[in-house]
């Protein structure tokens, strides 16, 4: 009994350690400190790679701290889920060494271990990874001892025929947008190495041309595995506009993958409206200017033809009054 309350204590203090607490605040907890939270290298097969980890006492009572190496597997959005047993498909436990197994630390002292990490002829190219732990005693009372553990990553990169390939599977944004946004995007990593993909949103205006560029976090994506990236609280650039939204991701091999989509501000389609009502009476002000011009032009015809028909009147009754003077003349002449 008293074995199982160690380990799942020991355990869950472990997970708190490594995802959910920052390492400052466990090291006070715990009194334990490291100088980094993650090792990341590449490695050839047979090939010894050295680093070197600095642990501190930072409480005030002598600890004894137990060294050691556990392997982990990677589920999506980066969870993770411890293993006791080795896996030498992504594991790395079996292939890591250190000159020391325990230590004893005096109240703020630090000392450096030095690991050694040797891939073997069978190791699987691509992505291994797992943590170096630091352990001790937190607490005894009897039958229950108290352990808590601090950690570092150690993410590896088996050398060989590699590739890192990726893909944007989605980008979710709303079409109407009242003011603020959140851009989603999932990258996945169809390669068999990790790396990190560099990720932005590139916002432009359809009728201004302006643009505007929001940067995602940076995280590893492991081989297989998907990560969700967000950007999240961005205020839309203008309520009164259309816009064209495009996500660029560089993958491990350094192609673009890109993902396009739209969004307008909510009181975009008022302005639509507006817009239509304004052509419509200026098209319809057009028609009745042309009428009024057709309608002056026909007025103009018109009054020449009566005049030019007055003219014809008037001349042929000037011929008339002369042909009878000229009759009356000759009659009494």
């Amino acid at each position: 009994m008293r074995k199982k309350i160690i380990v799942q204590i020991n355990f869950c203090i472990f997970l708190f350690c490594v995802i959910l607490i920052p390492q400052g605040v466990f090291a006070e907890k715990i009194g334990i400190s490291v100088d980094q939270t993650s090792i990341a290298f590449d490695a050839n097969i047979d090939e010894a790679q050295e680093f070197v980890i600095k642990v501190t006492n930072s409480s005030e009572k002598v600890q004894e701290i137990n060294i050691g190496v556990m392997d982990y597997v990677i589920k999506d959005d980066n969870e993770l889920e411890f293993k006791q047993e080795f896996d030498e498909n992504t594991g790395l436990r079996n292939w890591i060494s250190s000159e020391k197994e325990n230590i004893t630390l005096e109240p703020n002292q630090a000392e450096e271990i030095t690991f050694v990490f040797v891939a073997p002829d069978s190791a699987p190219v691509g992505s291994h990874h797992g943590v170096v732990y630091f352990r001790s005693n937190l607490d005894n009372r009897g039958d229950i001892t108290v352990q808590g553990q601090i950690a570092v990553h150690i993410l590896v990169n088996v050398k060989g025929e590699t590739y890192a390939s990726g893909r944007v599977n989605s980008f979710d944004i709303p079409f109407f947008v009242v003011k603020n946004i959140d851009y989603v995007t999932e990258f996945e990593n169809m390669g068999n190495i990790h790396y990190v993909p560099y990720g932005e949103v590139v916002v432009r205006n359809i009728f201004t041309k302006k643009e505007e560029t929001y940067k995602y976090d940076k995280h590893f994506v492991f081989p297989g595995k998907k990560f969700t990236f967000a950007i999240m609280g961005k205020k839309i650039p203008s309520i009164f506009s259309l816009f064209r939204v495009q996500v660029n991701f560089v993958d491990g091999e350094g192609v673009v993958r890109s993902r396009n989509d739209y969004m307008m501000g909510y009181l975009f389609p008022i302005v639509i409206c507006v817009v239509i009502a304004v052509l419509f009476l200026i098209i319809r002000w057009s028609l009745k200017k042309r009428g009024d011009i057709k309608y002056k032009r026909m007025d103009n015809q018109q009054k020449k033809r009566v005049q030019n028909s007055l003219q014809k009147i008037s001349d042929e009754q000037k011929k008339r009054e002369a042909k009878k003077k000229k009759e009356i003349k000759n009659n009494f002449g």
